[in-house]
């Protein structure tokens, strides 16, 4: 941790997080810096721990390492046991307001592209943000899956246009291309047109 803050680093990555006061240790060491810290659940034992260790001071993520639990739970890291951890961890981070990273599978045969493109859509759907990587074959994958496509920012630029010309009008509701708009969709709409923005 003293070498990645030395090193100017943005954050931290904290593997095998057993709970929030592991999680908070980390952080006391990070004290008088600005680094934050994605915690990464590994042990059965810590996934019902989930919610706390997402409100842990410092932590702006959350990541379950699918390989070492499912080696602790006898099972393989594309099982749906596996999956069943991830998406309780999802619920953890958008709950406490922080990001959730991974993939609904395991990412370890980085060779097959096409597999982990069809996966990083899948696991975008389920609310993941991002995912890490093994191999920086896979970082472009990531990037483009994670990454609002032209069709999503061109609806989300055509949703809010719509709602302000209906608020001008003083219609309460409206539809865009057949389908009703309300507000969670505004709030979808308006969230991917802040991550496609350029960033300066």
């Amino acid at each position: 941790i003293e070498a990645a803050v030395a090193a100017g680093a943005d954050g931290i990555l904290l593997t095998k997080a057993i709970g929030a006061e592991h999680v908070a240790l980390a952080a006391e060491i990070l004290d008088g810096t600005p680094l934050v810290i994605v915690a990464m659940v590994e042990t059965a034992a810590a996934i019902p721990k989930l919610p706390e260790i997402a409100r842990a001071p410092r932590v702006a993520g959350l990541l379950v390492g699918a390989e070492d639990l499912a080696a602790e739970c006898h099972a393989a890291p594309d099982d749906e046991l596996i999956v069943l951890a991830k998406r309780q961890m999802v619920l953890a981070a958008h709950a406490a307001g922080v990001a959730p990273f991974g993939t609904l599978g395991t990412v370890a045969d980085y060779r097959d592209a096409e597999r982990v493109r069809d996966l990083v859509v899948r696991s975008k759907r389920s609310g993941f943000v991002g995912a890490t990587c093994i191999h920086p074959s896979l970082v472009p994958i990531l990037n483009e899956g994670f990454s609002p496509s032209a069709a999503e920012v061109d609806l989300a630029r055509r949703q809010v246009a719509a709602a302000e010309a209906a608020a001008q009008e003083g219609r309460g509701s409206f539809s865009v291309d057949g389908r009703m708009v309300d507000e969670p969709v505004l709030i979808r709409a308006r969230r991917i047109l802040a991550q496609a923005a350029p960033r300066g």
